[in-house]
């Protein structure tokens, strides 16, 4: 296994906890259709509700973490296309993410323990900001996110204007970055409206309800999730080829 693709397989591992969480709500949902309000505190309450809140943060960091590394190694490689031996090596790359987990880990672990609350809201994500550590905790993650999304804009304009006229440039290269340029993109396009709202909350200003907020978080959030798997795999050539292997052996 290569870099990219160990990177990539984190990406998926990241959506796939999107899914437990959004999974984890259809559940509740279908269960309390129609007297939700009557069930609503004891689902607040409940053990399941922080469990889902606590994948959903989780996917969200390691996301955000993870295609923060797949820009810098891209980034990197590009640079310096013509030393191989300057390249991302598979057991870096493993040390890197390990980091990663146990940042997102902790981001995710910290409303259990006071700091936030996933009982809060009935989506089960910590929104909770009448302490100053809650409000702090907050804030932290908004604007992680928004220098990580600063940082890798960064990178692909440097990218892009390193490349042009490169010997060392090739359709592979392109191609990978093109690919992951949208990755970032798109999960750019999902995170910008949630932490622009969210600040503006923060700072007072109320632009829109508490139930608009619910219904764009859930809606919006896990776009990035659907977009991921059809982004870097469905779409790939190697996704057909290997469709194509199957369907022949069968």
């Amino acid at each position: 296994m290569d870099v990219p693709r160990f990177l990539v397989c984190n990406l998926a591992g990241a959506d796939f906890f999107m899914g437990i969480y959004l999974g984890m709500l259809a559940v509740v949902d279908a269960s309390t259709l129609g007297e939700f309000k009557v069930s609503a505190i004891k689902w607040q309450t409940s053990v399941g509700c922080q469990v889902a809140g606590f994948f959903g943060v989780l996917s969200s960091e390691l996301s955000v973490f993870t295609l923060s590394v797949i820009t810098l190694e891209r980034n990197y490689a590009i640079t310096h296309a013509m030393h191989l031996n300057k390249r991302l090596s598979l057991r870096h790359a493993g040390y890197i993410m390990f980091v990663g987990w146990t940042f997102a880990s902790a981001m995710a672990a910290l409303p259990l323990v006071g700091i936030s609350d996933y009982k809060k809201f009935a989506i089960c994500l910590p929104f909770e900001t009448e302490d100053v550590w809650s409000l702090t905790y907050v804030v932290f993650l908004i604007l992680i996110n928004g220098v990580a999304f600063l940082i890798l804009m960064g990178c692909y304009l440097k990218c892009t204007v390193q490349s042009r006229g490169s010997q060392a440039w090739n359709s592979n290269d392109s191609r990978i970055a093109r690919r992951m340029a949208l990755l970032v993109f798109t999960d750019f396009v999902c995170w910008a409206p949630i932490a622009f709202f969210s600040l503006t909350a923060v700072c007072g200003l109320q632009l829109i309800s508490l139930e608009e907020a619910k219904v764009f978080a859930i809606f919006v959030l896990p776009l990035n999730s659907c977009a991921n798997p059809f982004l870097y795999a469905i779409f790939t050539k190697q996704f057909k080829k290997d469709c194509i292997h199957i369907c022949k052996k069968n």
